[in-house]
């Protein structure tokens, strides 16, 4: 497994580990399974069908951050979406196949002899490590809102929430490590106040690509509020804040 483009922003290198925890109990026809992530539901899905058929047992519980702790572990599927558990998968894309894999042969091996005990006796990590960001390009680009906000309505599957389109330079010439926008409500005419930002779960930023049209090395992005809260006279407007050496620029009010 390939260490994420957050690896070094939890971790130093030097620490970050490249030996983890599996472990496979059988009772009788069950097998009980720890690992050290949280798991998204189809990554558990997905190893306990990979449990199921190496053994032929009837039934695999599947449990998260047993005997240590390495964040998230979601399927290729969820990580290229890059939502939250995506994003904080450390090891890379192919975590989840890899980890159904090295179960699997575990369980298989566990109902073959009865115990099996593979430990390191010493655990050290020295990996190197490869830049996953675009690299900066250096094209200016004029940063403006590229439409008004829309609205869409909550589902039977998805919440409520509220977008906003603009243009900007390319995902290199952004830091994403620092704050990209944040919503503002005001009441009547009263004064702007941060409603929600992107450093909590109320906002996503999306980058939906280059964008020619827009001019040469623009590209698009999306804000997304999600769960909105309403309320009789309130107007709300998105704000990208200073980043990257760009200036702030603030949508048309919407309510």
């Amino acid at each position: 497994m390939v260490g994420g483009p957050l690896q070094r922003l939890i971790v130093p290198s030097r620490s970050f580990p490249r030996v983890l925890p599996l472990q496979v109990l059988r009772i009788g026809r069950v097998a009980l399974v720890g690992l050290p992530f949280e798991l998204t539901v189809e990554t558990g899905r997905r190893i306990g069908e990979a449990v199921r058929a190496e053994t032929g047992l009837e039934r695999a519980v599947v449990t998260s951050v047993a005997n240590d702790y390495a964040g998230y572990c979601a399927t290729p599927e969820e990580y290229a979406l890059q939502h939250y558990e995506g994003a904080h998968t450390l090891y890379g894309p192919a975590t989840q196949p890899f980890l159904s894999w090295h179960v699997a042969r575990l369980a298989a091996e566990t109902v073959r002899a009865g115990v099996v005990a593979d430990l390191a006796p010493v655990r050290r990590f020295d990996l190197r490590r490869r830049r996953y960001l675009p690299a900066p390009t250096g094209r200016a680009v004029p940063r403006r809102v590229a439409g008004p906000a829309t609205f869409t309505d909550a589902t039977a599957l998805t919440d409520p929430c509220w977008e906003v389109e603009w243009i900007d330079v390319a995902p290199g010439d952004l830091r994403w490590h620092e704050p990209l926008a944040r919503v503002e409500s005001a009441d009547g005419d009263g004064p702007w106040r941060i409603a929600a930002d992107d450093q909590g779960c109320d906002l996503e930023v999306v980058h939906r690509g280059p964008d020619e049209a827009a001019g040469p090395g623009a590209h698009r992005y999306a804000v997304r509020w999600w769960g909105p809260s309403f309320r009789a006279g309130r107007r709300h407007r998105v704000v990208l804040v200073p980043n990257g050496g760009r200036t702030e620029v603030a949508s048309d009010p919407f309510d």
